[in-house]
């Protein structure tokens, strides 16, 4: 069995990836939650090209560290689907009606949540660029966390980023250090 410390990017990429492994490594015994689950992972799985934009990752290892930096804080099975999804939503290779067909409303509603609290992330860039100023990005930006109908969407959202920043380590500084920025300001 995997344990919960390898690398999940290796494992996906070496097709040495089972759900039933990474469950039991996450400790997710439930066989309500593990259903859901490995439906989740059916779902990323077959989304294609199966690449985040920005890094090339590969979308559904993203999904999992993203899910696995979910579980150590004890969120439910809903919300570790959502963020096994919301990389290959990000990425155009699968759609919130795929997602709502399989898993239900609860979970796309949840996933749509994070996918939209990118916004955010345009709206810096463009104040960045000069398009528009820093007063009206962060009225917008409040505006957006305000419809967010439900926190757990903001959770998958900042463990997504705490899976970027984790990746970009080896990145010039002036990379990381945008991207840091940017993840402060979310």
């Amino acid at each position: 069995m995997k344990t919960k410390n390898q690398n999940i990017y290796q494992l996906v990429e070496s097709d040495q990836f089972s759900c039933p492994d990474w469950l039991a490594s996450q400790g997710l015994e439930d066989p309500a939650v593990q259903k859901l689950i490995e439906k989740a992972c059916q779902l990323a799985t077959a989304a294609t090209p199966r690449r985040t934009r920005l890094l090339e990752l590969d979308s559904l290892a993203t999904g999992l560290e993203i899910a696995g930096i979910l579980n150590e804080l004890k969120v439910d099975g809903d919300t570790l689907c959502a963020a096994i999804l919301v990389p290959a939503l990000n990425a155009g290779s699968l759609q919130l009606a795929q997602v709502e067909e399989a898993l239900g409303p609860g979970i796309a509603k949840l996933a749509r949540g994070a996918c939209q609290m990118d916004a955010i992330r345009d709206l810096q860039m463009q104040a960045g660029a000069g398009q528009i100023d820093r007063q009206q990005v962060e009225n917008l930006r409040k505006m957006l966390l305000a419809m967010v109908d439900d926190a757990r969407s903001v959770l998958v959202k900042l463990a997504e980023r705490v899976s970027f920043m984790r990746q970009i380590k080896t990145r010039s500084p002036e990379f990381r250090e945008r991207y840091a920025r940017e993840t402060e300001e979310i």
